[in-house]
């Protein structure tokens, strides 16, 4: 069965007493306000409703903000640009996949599957056509990696554009 872990809640002196019987309310305390103490530090301010724990990537926890969740923003689409004075960007979340999907409607059989690591930048992507896997780590100048297709990173942001005269769809979700 699923256990809701409450906030924060204080345990008296009287109720660490010898004497004191060991109850319900006690032992559910002790389990909550072991999930909210991080590193010997109590976090009573924080909240399910605001805070969250999450590997650090060195073998601890650490606090994540519930706001990096995908409450808004973590996905979309349109029309990909086909300049690289105005291309399309995707604000970079911090250490999360992003799945890119790029699709040319004018012939059916070309499209891009991608994903984005934003921890280190890196990138897997496969054309759905068959073509060739591809992988390496976003470049902070226009790449080109198929034909037509370019992509960077620049100030926080993943940016693409296309130039293969095609109008292309795109949608990304932030994993």
């Amino acid at each position: 069965m699923a256990v809701t872990i409450g906030n924060f809640a204080a345990i008296n002196d009287s109720e660490v007493d010898a004497e004191s019987p060991i109850t319900e309310s006690l032992v559910t305390r002790l389990r909550d306000n072991a999930y909210w103490v991080n590193e010997g530090t109590n976090k009573t301010t924080e909240t399910t409703a605001t805070k969250y724990l999450k590997p650090d990537g060195s073998g601890g926890i650490e606090w994540g903000d519930t706001s990096s969740l995908g409450v808004s923003g973590t996905k979309g689409g349109g029309n990909l640009s086909s300049s690289s004075l105005s291309p399309t960007s995707i604000a970079k979340e911090t250490n999360k996949i992003l799945l890119l999907k790029v699709h040319n409607f004018s012939t059916a059989t070309d499209s891009i599957d991608m994903l984005i690591d934003s921890s280190d930048d890196s990138y897997s992507m496969m054309p759905a056509n068959g073509g060739n896997y591809y992988n390496g780590t976003m470049p902070s100048s226009y790449a080109l990696l198929i034909t037509g297709f370019y992509i960077r990173v620049d100030s926080g942001n993943y940016e693409f554009y296309e130039t293969d005269s095609n109008t292309l769809k795109y949608m990304y979700i932030w994993l």
